[in-house]
């Protein structure tokens, strides 16, 4: 049976493969020298209480897990220890929790959802700041949404950190192999919210609606190209800057919140959104194990729109495209 200094140790050496990384990190973190990080590595020199609180706060240890029953799942949310102040920070927050994951060059992504994905919407800054907007006065309400309209540019005061945040997210996505199951209805929400602002008076200038509009036809052919091409891609980059393939399966039958699954042999990982947009994360192998079951399971009553999936995909997009003028169309109706 594994020792919990043998699982701790386990755990860290799961986020630095390299083993020199490894030691300057356990170097850094207890404030030891690099013989007594060998030692405590190797199990020769014992982890201390204070040790193992240091390591797992830094790392979000589920020690429980370690200490408790196979059964003892632990789910961690950042929604309880820290709400956004400011609306840039969650895209901050979410970049570095994926920026942790591409040092693994085995690591893929699974995700459902009934909602398009935040990673899509990153690639149209104007629809982001949309979502953050509808986020913000809908879940956080941070001092910063108080009594304020939207407008495209609202935080421009903070650009700097914005399109940092945005791109360390979006190249942690394009370096991630993944499977994406969508539905037909995953734009509703976005353009339900687009009205949103549009009938309550909540919209600073009304010619940004276009702007909005223009969006959703670049975001609904970036879409179709993707799941033509099966690549990932930077909506405003050259096809060169590909950085992986991905699968797209269309799931009418199954009604999934946001849900992403991620492997690796280091670990497993399952985000789940619980109250939108705060994910709720669980490393438990055991609720990973289930989600997975559950996925493939899922797959099999999906149909593949990547690639070979051609009359599924022309199906797929007639219908979306379908949708996609129709709903423009109502937004246009409300600016009469």
């Amino acid at each position: 049976m594994e020792t919990l200094q043998e699982k701790i140790i386990g755990y860290v050496s799961g986020l630095y493969p390299k083993r020199q990384k490894l030691i300057t990190a356990l170097m850094e973190d207890l404030d030891i020298s690099k013989s007594t990080a060998y030692k405590k590595l190797s199990g020769q020199v014992g982890l201390s209480m204070d040790d193992l609180e240091l390591l797992a706060l830094k790392y979000n240890i589920p020690l429980s897990t370690y200490l408790g029953r196979p059964s003892d799942n632990v789910f961690h949310l950042d929604a309880i220890e820290k709400i956004p102040r400011h609306p840039v920070e969650y895209l901050q927050n979410i970049s570095l929790h994926f920026g942790k994951y591409v040092q693994y060059d085995d690591i893929e992504f699974i995700f459902i959802s009934n909602e398009i994905a935040m990673f899509h919407l990153l690639q149209f800054p104007a629809l982001i700041t949309l979502k953050l907007y509808i986020w913000d006065i809908t879940n956080w309400k941070s001092e910063y949404s108080d009594d304020r309209a939207f407008s495209i540019r609202m935080y421009n005061e903070r650009l700097k950190e914005f399109e940092e945040a945005r791109e360390g997210i979006l190249d942690s996505y394009l370096q991630i192999k993944g499977i994406e199951i969508w539905n037909i209805r995953f734009l509703d929400s976005l353009i339900e919210q687009i009205k949103y602002v549009l009938v309550n008076n909540l919209l600073t200038d009304l010619s940004e609606i276009n702007i909005l509009k223009e969006q959703l036809r670049q975001l609904f052919n970036y879409l179709e190209r993707s799941a033509e091409e099966g690549l990932k891609y930077s909506a405003k980059k050259q096809k060169e800057t590909v950085k992986n393939e991905i699968s797209i399966y269309n799931n009418q039958v199954i009604d999934s919140a946001n849900l992403i699954y991620g492997q690796s042999v280091h670990f497993s990982s399952v985000y789940s959104m619980m109250d939108s947009p705060n994910y709720m994360n669980c490393i438990s192998p055991t609720v990973a194990k289930l989600v997975k079951k559950w996925l493939d399971q899922v797959l099999i009553h999906s149909f593949k729109i990547s690639r070979e999936g051609k009359s599924e995909r022309l199906r797929f997009f007639r219908e979306l495209r379908s949708r996609l003028d129709y709903s423009i169309g109502e937004i246009d109706k409300l600016l009469l």
